[in-house]
This record gives C-alpha cells, sequence and structure tokens, in this order.
C-alpha cells in the first residue's frame, strides 16, 4: 500500500542518516548511481577492497536499525 511504501522510505531515508558520511557516499554511488567499487574508490581515493568494507559495513548498521525499528 502507498503507506506502507512510505514508511519504508521513511525507515531507509532514517538509517541512511545514521551513517557517517563516508558511507553513505558509497551506499549513494553504489545503490543510486550504479558506480562499480573500482569507480567509488577512484573517486573517494580508497581501494576497492576498501569500498567493498564500508559498503558491507554500512548495510550491516541500516539492517541493525531497520529490525530495531
Amino acid at each position: 500500500s502507498p503507506e506502507e511504501q512510505l514508511m519504508v522510505r521513511r525507515s531507509l531515508e532514517q538509517a541512511l542518516r545514521a551513517l557517517d558520511e563516508r558511507e553513505q557516499r558509497v551506499i549513494q554511488m553504489y545503490y543510486e548511481f550504479e558506480l562499480s567499487y573500482k569507480e567509488i574508490a577512484a573517486v573517494l581515493d580508497l581501494s576497492d577492497a576498501r569500498v567493498c568494507q564500508l559498503n558491507k559495513t554500512a548495510l550491516g548498521k541500516m539492517k541493525a536499525m531497520l529490525q530495531d525499528a
């Protein structure tokens, strides 16, 4: 239903705001702009492996927040 979709969207936005800035940027670039880890690494001046770690950490934090909600 539209109400459920709105609630899910707000929950996701809240979970995103709880991340630190670098994690937010990784999530945005990967899922919204569909950049590869290699492309994100070049933008943020990090290794591909570090981008992968940040993505995994951010998703874990978001999952924990959403489960608590």
